[in-house]
């Protein structure tokens, strides 16, 4: 291919146009960042709780977390995926978790993200794109289906906060549920509490349940729930009560072993941890509100790590 002329000529200055750029975004961007920061102090010094969300308050912060982002990727600091939430006080914050949970093993941007690289390597038929899609579509909806039964919720951790020792256990992404329900319950309520994969639980972990002793049954993976519910047989037997989350489908048949049931939407299996997890921290607050727990600022918690 013939290359036009006079191109090799332009191209140097092309880089030095962009090396300029970057270098004066850089020079200037935390100056910037310090005063955005500012503005939003200024706009919600308190952080959004329980029942208090200004819609004009949303569209400027909005506008902030964007500008802050353009500023960074300009500067070329990296990438950064801006979500558009607001300030989170609480350390155990659902909206972070849910929108982000980069911590976690997976969310919903990075759910879109390995989607989309899915789609343009090849490995994702589009056949199951449009579902996985639809499936994203549906979710507010189903979060909320969730969200509407936190009365329920409430009245289990009422049953359950005084509890020293709490386990959950489930099997495939019930496992990665667990563990985060787990930390959540331990993080802000102080109670042990340990996840286990169900199929080791006769290596030893099984030796661990006793009369009255807590168990929390993941059970929403559709492909596993046999394997899932007899593990909830096995912890019953040996006097354990058992607080089970699976989906609607299943809800009956666990219903007749597990003491308690707390149900999600059917939904695509990529999406199923994200409603899941909903509950989990919503049990982990509510209980840890009963316990007298500053959920806020836990103690020996921070939200930055400032040491090794």
């Amino acid at each position: 291919m013939k290359e036009k002329k006079g191109a090799f000529l332009r191209w140097p200055w092309n880089v030095v146009a962009y090396v300029l750029l970057f270098a004066v975004l850089r020079l200037f961007a935390i100056p910037v960042v310090l005063l955005l920061m500012w503005v939003q102090e200024r706009n919600n010094p308190h952080g959004v709780r329980e029942g208090y969300c200004l819609s004009r308050t949303r569209k400027r912060l909005t506008w902030l977390l964007w500008a802050l982002g353009a500023l960074v990727m300009a500067a070329g600091m990296g990438v950064v995926f801006v979500t558009g939430l607001d300030q989170d006080r609480a350390l155990w914050e659902l909206s972070d978790h849910v929108t982000q949970w980069a911590a976690g093993g997976g969310a919903v941007l990075l759910a879109l993200l390995a989607l989309w690289l899915g789609k343009r390597l090849g490995t994702v038929p589009e056949k199951d794109c449009r579902e996985m899609v639809a499936a994203f579509r549906e979710l507010p909806g189903k979060m909320e289906e969730v969200l509407s039964h936190r009365d329920d919720i409430q009245y289990f951790a009422s049953q359950h906060f005084n509890h020293d020792s709490i386990f959950f256990m489930g099997r495939n992404l019930d496992y990665a549920l667990g563990l985060e329900g787990s930390l959540k319950l331990k993080e802000i309520s102080y109670i042990h509490s340990e996840a286990y994969a169900s199929g080791e639980l006769k290596h030893g972990t099984i030796s661990l349940i006793e009369e009255g002793t807590l168990v929390v049954a993941l059970g929403t993976y559709g492909k596993l729930f046999a394997k899932a519910m007899s593990n909830v047989v096995e912890v019953k037997s040996r006097g354990a009560s058992v607080l089970a989350l699976t989906t609607y489908p299943h809800q009956e048949e666990m219903a007749r072993t597990a003491d308690v049931v707390m149900t999600i939407p059917d939904i695509h299996t990529l999406l199923l941890p994200i409603l899941g997890v909903v509950p989990l921290q919503l049990f982990a607050y509510y209980v840890a509100l009963m316990r007298g727990c500053d959920i806020d600022k836990p103690r020996n918690l921070a939200k930055s790590v400032t040491v090794e």
